[in-house]
């Protein structure tokens, strides 16, 4: 995430969207959503049948993360920290660390875009039912872009997100 702050700075890239990215020197943010995380575990794992599983329910258990991860590490650290699973980064690639889970060699995590939508042979997506369990997908891009288009595309993420959330009920 540090290197897609950096091209943002040297306008290289007009903006990110990503997970609860925290140092955003120099760069404008705004939260557009909240997801809900899922953990992957293998199929014969012992929480595999529960409906939903906390933080506690994995304290004995290693979230791999990738090194590459847009998940907000800091997060991660302190829900190990107060009960939760012991963080392991893996410096490979997401596919590899989902082979890692295949194998029971510890879980991982997704947004609940990702785990209703993506099935893994060998694995189960269980939803995380916990306060930590919410994640801010955040747009991050430099304030003083001058492309029209950048500000085009803010506004319509706004009006999308708009769009899609429930109004009140009359």
């Amino acid at each position: 995430l540090e290197q897609s702050l950096a091209a943002i700075r040297r306008r290289r890239l007009d903006i990110v969207f990503t997970h609860g990215l925290e140092n955003a020197a120099l760069c404008r943010s705004e939260i557009f959503a909240h997801e809900r995380l899922f953990v992957l575990l293998p199929y014969d794992h012992p929480l595999a049948e529960r409906p939903a599983v906390t933080w506690a329910d994995l304290a004995d258990t290693r979230l791999l993360v990738s090194g590459g991860s847009p998940r907000d590490l800091r997060l991660l650290e302190h829900i190990a920290a107060n009960g939760g699973p012991t963080v392991q980064i893996c410096r490979a690639s997401e596919a590899t660390v989902i082979l890692k889970v295949q194998l029971g060699q510890g879980v991982t995590l997704a947004g609940e875009g990702f785990a209703r939508t993506v099935a893994i042979d060998a694995t189960v997506w269980k939803p995380i039912d916990d306060p930590n369990g919410i994640s801010s997908i955040k747009a991050v891009w430099l304030e003083s872009n001058p492309k029209r288009a950048l500000l085009r595309l803010v506004g319509t993420a706004r009006n999308l997100v708009a769009a899609t959330r429930p109004g009140p009920t009359p």
